[in-house]
């Protein structure tokens, strides 16, 4: 049941982020869009977060080669389109929060 509710709940983030960024306009007004503002920063900060957990997960139990990737950090440059220092700060990062900044990950 647990992981199911992972992937509802990463479905439904999407879903809410790509109809955010649609609902902001150049028609939008500059007290909404500030109002706003702070949970957007704070559902990024999230998104983040969930991230270099996803990203160490899945660089700990090697399910990037199950698409051919020969490491994580291939995967996820195949995955994002992001360049070798984004993929390489998630993968220590997500690894440091499990390994040597557990207080750090909860605090997050």
């Amino acid at each position: 049941m647990y992981e199911a509710d992972v992937l509802a709940v990463a479905a439904e983030f999407r879903a809410l982020g790509s109809r955010l960024a649609a609902l902001l306009t150049p028609g939008t007004s500059g007290a909404v869009a500030a109002e706003a503002l702070d949970d957007v920063l704070a559902g990024v900060r999230a998104g983040e977060l969930a991230t270099c957990r996803a990203i160490e997960r899945v660089d700990r139990t090697r399910e990037y080669a199950t698409d051919g990737a020969a490491s994580t950090a291939a995967y996820l440059r195949n995955l994002s389109g992001k360049a070798n220092g984004w993929v390489a700060e998630r993968v220590l990062l997500g690894r440091a929060l499990t390994d040597r900044m557990p207080a750090t990950g909860a605090g997050w």
